[in-house]
């Protein structure tokens, strides 16, 4: 019979005897006579159904005449259906349930209760034997823990997982008598289904508990709970051990990050129930992962000095990781190193290449702390070896790997391959790691290609959240101050703390994260105060850098680099004992501090108040820990300098160095230098002190020996000289307004007339320069002193209250507004020269002596060669504003930074072509300018650029077009190219033409007495003279060729 057939014969009848259970339950009411009777309800039949002298036939009329029980009890004898002693017991009970108790116990007294009793003891034994065998057929219990278990497996059959927890929780917190073995078992599947099933539950609901108790927020939670409580019952012997409940802990707390509370329960195990092995291994990665190395590394080196734990790879690797991490532990990394690749001898080669991966990494470390540099090369020699090694030897390629070989050669400063493994990773990695992004930024700085750095950021930023760009924008930020671009810097700064406070305060309370995590975001935040306090002590915004040290001083009072920042803001303000003893609190926060060390030799050697050894010391100590330091060379050779035990051998070695690094260095550009420049000169008059009188004079000595050392340090660079006479003559103006004031105050206060005043300068020998109002200061005379000794005392009373210097530091803080800002304004004047530039074409027309005049068309075609950032603003500008043009950019060989100037301006929309130099002529003839930016323009229009420019010009003039050169008014050098000091002929290095295998081969081979083959030449800049130059654009001044006549234009710009 089927079930639905059978819910249809018998459904009417369940249905009602359910309805007639539940309204005796929900009234309270006593069922009917007859339907006690079918229940077995009454007193009567459950006591006597067994004696035989019962019937159950007939209906008994319910309503009793309550007013006498002798009518009652004989009506109901004489119906024959119920004996006495049963007729009695039904009124009595009845009675009760009336209320009536004394006539019920009038009713109960008279039924023979020994007469009865018999009988009684007859039925209840026969009903229990029955319930008996009923209960041992059924199995009721085992059936009862079989539902509660298997509840739950229906349930995630069902792909109900919320229903499965809530079955999970029923059988755990319900009181059903479960076998000890089957709760336990329930806790643990209950634990590994919220671990592993990805369902969020949502928290229990207890409707009784303790006030305190501890409710679960989460998954985890709750499953670290429910394991602790299968701990504890083992603890207790109620169950057996089961690994696979610390297992599961093990991962539970790991991922919530309480890695202590897991060492505290691995370390609560009595000895014998996890192996020793096992158990000091988890302690390590407890400790390790909470950040005490120390720790970790005592609990490894107990387990590894037993000699009954031969094979410890998987140990001996992580007491390595340890070691490379402590700066004091590296031989003893070393040493384990080498022992797991002597035991993996030919087994497996993942393990092998991990070892070699940790090994040089070892030896990279071991590199920094040795003293000579035969071993410091040959550890580092062998550090590249062992990465080498691990990329040979792993299966599959790994990105840890990658990093650390591409970043073992930029230290060592091969670039090239630096490079190849930088993008190999950032092809494995498909972008989703912000290291590699920050690596290939700084690899390209190196190799001055600062846009393509800047580009790779820009795409970092794009692709990460905002919670993850905090390092992306600190080396934006560094890039922006490697370029000059000091307020653009401060800016990403400002936006990368932002990010970090708005992060720090929408973090839930409630959720864990690892220390490592925030240690790491305190660390970023407080570094980023630290270079922002550089930036203003750059700018000498004292109180600005204050305000970030203060910041960076709540967050952690004892760091170095904060100390060092605080140094570096006393010796800006000209307070070297107070830097001295900032950088000594830096040291002894941190005695191996390189800047600290470099800081303190430098202030040490200006003071003069330690022998030279002494300073030599730390600077050795710097370049002990950090080799390629450019700024350490360079402040050791000055020390060597001024040593007459010193060698000139030596002080010539440390400047090349010192040379040679930089170059590897972020190097800024001629905007950079000049602007450089000109915050050294006013770092240098803010430091000077000076004297009441002939304040004009100190300051432009000071100027000057600065001058000379920064002119001779880069004599390339023109911008450097350019803008040292620029600071010249703001401080020979400024005290030219001063004096003037001073007369103007002495006659006013003398209510003189004008001759009165010049008969009252005569009289207290104020320089005639003063009294002539057309002598204005020009190139010519910049390096002319005021003479003061000639000045009357009452002369020099007006000018004592003068303040010289803060109008010069002011005038120098508008210099270097306008060189940060001198490619923008240039921009500007894109608009006048693009589409509207028939003059200067009829001006190169005339020149050329043709009779016809360049036409410009719709769409015009602009020439420019290499890449200079004037230019490709320029253009950017031009676009913005929707002027229609193409460009052709030669790509500059050799550095071949052509290309990168393509891609930028391909990246905003603007149309380009790529050609070679040697097709410049070919293309030429389709060109309607030619915007190029130069190294320097020397007084007689000329300009120096870099090699190829000349070409470039002579092709524009054989085809009559237009030549214009952008250049900022920094790069106007009033000096002409006859000078024997002007355009010294820098040869670059060989490598850019060949390849260091290639070169070296051809020079290995010589004829007769070694001479090589091969001679490589690679000249950095070349000349153009003024006849091929169409026009000069600055952000002050445009001028053509016909008002370029000697010093005139230059003179009037300056």
């Amino acid at each position: 019979m089927t079930l639905k057939k059978w819910t249809t014969r018998w459904g009417f009848n369940i249905k009602a005897r359910l309805s007639k259970m539940m309204k005796c339950i929900r009234s309270g009411e006593q069922l009917r006579i007859d339907d006690t009777a079918a229940s077995s309800e009454s007193l009567a039949t459950r006591d006597y159904s067994a004696s035989g002298y019962s019937s159950r036939a007939g209906e008994i009329d319910p309503k009793l005449d309550n007013s006498n029980i002798e009518e009652a009890e004989s009506s109901l004898r004489e119906s024959g259906y119920l004996n006495y002693e049963e007729a009695r017991a039904l009124l009595g009970r009845l009675e009760y349930q009336k209320g009536n108790i004394e006539a019920a116990l009038h009713v109960f007294e008279g039924i023979d209760i020994a007469s009865v009793t018999s009988k009684m003891k007859v039925s209840l034994s026969r009903r229990c034997e029955q319930n008996r065998r009923r209960s041992q057929n059924c199995k009721l219990r085992e059936v009862l823990d079989k539902a509660v278990e298997l509840l739950p497996e229906l349930w995630k059959l069902a792909r109900a997982p919320q229903e499965a927890i809530l079955s999970y929780r029923r059988a755990l917190i319900y009181h059903w008598n479960l076998e000890i073995e089957t709760k336990a078992k329930l806790e643990k599947e209950f634990a590994v289904f919220l671990l592993y099933s990805g369902t969020d539950a949502s928290p229990p609901t207890l409707r009784s508990q303790m006030e305190g108790s501890f409710v679960p927020r989460n998954n985890v939670e709750e499953a670290v709970l429910l394991l602790l409580i299968l701990l504890g019952k083992f603890a207790h012997g109620r169950i057996g051990w089961d690994p696979a409940i610390m297992d599961h802990l093990s991962f539970a707390l790991s991922v919530s990050g309480e890695l202590n509370a897991l060492a505290h329960q691995v370390e609560k195990l009595l000895p014998g129930i996890m192996e020793r092995r096992e158990r000091y291994c988890t302690l390590a990665l407890c400790y390790y992962g909470e950040g005490e190395d120390m720790v970790a590394l005592n609990v490894l080196r107990n387990m590894l000095n037993n000699r009954d734990n031969p094979d410890c790879i998987l140990e001996l690797l992580l007491a390595s990781k340890i070691c490379a991490e402590n700066i004091t532990c590296v031989e003893e990394g070393v040493t384990y190193a080498r022992k797991v690749l002597s035991e993996l001898h030919g087994r497996c080669s993942q393990m092998i290449s991990a070892a070699n991966y940790l090994l040089g990494l070892l030896l990279s470390c071991q590199s920094r702390l040795v003293a000579s540099d035969s071993a410091r090369t040959l550890k580092q020699s062998e550090a590249l070896e062992s990465f080498e090694s691990a990329e040979k030897m792993m299966r599959e390629k790994d990105p840890d790997i990658l990093f650390n070989l591409s970043l073992e050669n930029a230290e060592q400063r091969k670039l090239d391959v630096a490079l190849h493994y930088a993008k190999q990773l950032l092809k494995l990695e498909a972008g989703s790691m912000v290291r590699s992004y920050i690596l290939l930024a700084r690899i390209l700085s190196a190799q001055k290609r600062y846009i393509d750095a800047e580009t790779v950021i820009n795409a970092a930023l794009d692709q990460t959240g905002k919670w993850h760009q905090g390092e992306l924008l600190r080396t934006k930020a560094k890039l922006k101050i490697a370029q000059g671009q000091l307020r653009s810097a401060i800016e990403t700064y400002t936006r990368l703390l932002a990010i970090v406070q708005v992060r720090t305060k929408n973090l839930s309370p409630e959720k864990k994260f690892l220390k490592s995590r925030g240690q790491h975001d305190r660390k970023l935040e407080m570094e980023t105060w630290h270079d922002l306090a550089n930036v203003y002590t750059s700018l000498s915004q004292w109180r600005d850098a204050e305000v970030c040290l203060s910041k960076s001083k709540a967050i952690s009072p004892y760091s170095a680099s904060r100390w060092h920042s605080t140094g570096m803001l006393y010796e800006a303000k000209g307070l070297h004992q107070d830097a001295l003893k900032a950088f000594r609190a830096a040291l002894d926060v941190e005695p191996s501090h390189v800047p600290s060390l470099i800081s303190t030799a430098r202030i040490l050697r200006r003071l003069g108040s330690e022998s030279i050894p002494i300073i030599r010391g730390f600077l050795t100590d710097a370049l002990r820990l950090e080799k390629t330091n450019h700024s350490a060379w360079y402040n050791l050779g000055l020390v060597y300098e001024v040593d007459v035990s010193a060698s000139a051998v030596d002080v010539a070695e440390c400047f090349e160095a010192a040379a040679l690094l930089e170059e590897s260095a972020p190097v800024e550009g001629s905007q950079a230098t000049a602007k450089a420049t000109a915050e050294l000169l006013r770092t240098v008059l803010s430091q000077q002190r000076v004297p009441q009188d002939n304040q004009a004079a100190t300051l432009i000595e000071a100027v000057k020996t600065a001058g000379e050392q920064l002119i001779a340090a880069n004599p390339v660079e023109l911008a450097v000289g350019n803008i040292v006479r620029r600071v010249l003559h703001i401080i020979r103006v400024e005290d030219l307004s001063d004096v003037k004031n001073a007369v103007e105050g002495l006659a006013l206060s003398a209510g003189t007339t004008d001759y009165g005043v010049d008969a009252e300068c005569e009289d207290t020998g104020i320089p005639s320069l003063a009294r002539n109002s057309s002598c204005q200061p020009s190139l010519h005379n910049l390096l002319d002193r005021m003479p003061d000794s000639g000045m009357s005392p009452q002369f020099c009373a007006v000018r004592n209250n003068r303040k010289l210097k803060h109008d010069v530091i002011s005038a120098v803080n508008e210099l270097v507004e306008d060189i940060d800002t001198c490619h923008e304004q240039i921009a500007e004047q894109s608009v006048e020269l693009i589409h509207q530039n028939s003059y200067c074409v009829s001006v190169a027309a005339s020149h050329l002596h043709r009779s016809n005049y360049v036409t410009m068309f719709s769409s015009e075609v602009i020439l420019t060669f290499g890449w200079s950032r004037t230019v490709m603003k320029f253009l950017h500008a031009a676009k913005a504003k929707r002027r229609s043009f193409q460009v052709f950019v030669a790509e500059g060989a050799p550095g071949y930074r052509g290309h990168s100037l393509a891609k930028d301006l391909v990246a905003r929309g603007l149309q380009t072509t790529l050609i070679t130099d040697s097709a410049i002529f070919a293309m030429i003839s389709r060109v309607n300018m030619v915007i190029v930016g130069v190294h320097a323009v020397m007084a007689n229009g000329g300009v120096v650029g870099p090699v190829g420019l000349h070409m470039v010009a002579l092709a524009a003039q054989k085809h009559a077009v237009p030549f214009v050169v952008l250049a900022g008014t920094h790069k106007l050098c009033p000096l002409y190219p006859q000078n024997p000091e002007i355009l010294p002929q820098e040869m670059r290095s060989p490598s850019e033409l060949l390849h260091f295998g290639e070169f070296s081969d051809c020079m290995d081979f010589g004829i007769g007495s070694g001479t090589p083959l091969l001679h490589v030449i690679n000249p950095a800049f070349e000349y153009v003279p003024p006849e091929l130059v169409s026009l000069i654009v600055t952000e002050t001044y445009t001028c053509d060729r016909s008002c370029r006549t000697g010093k005139t234009v230059l003179c009037s710009i300056l």
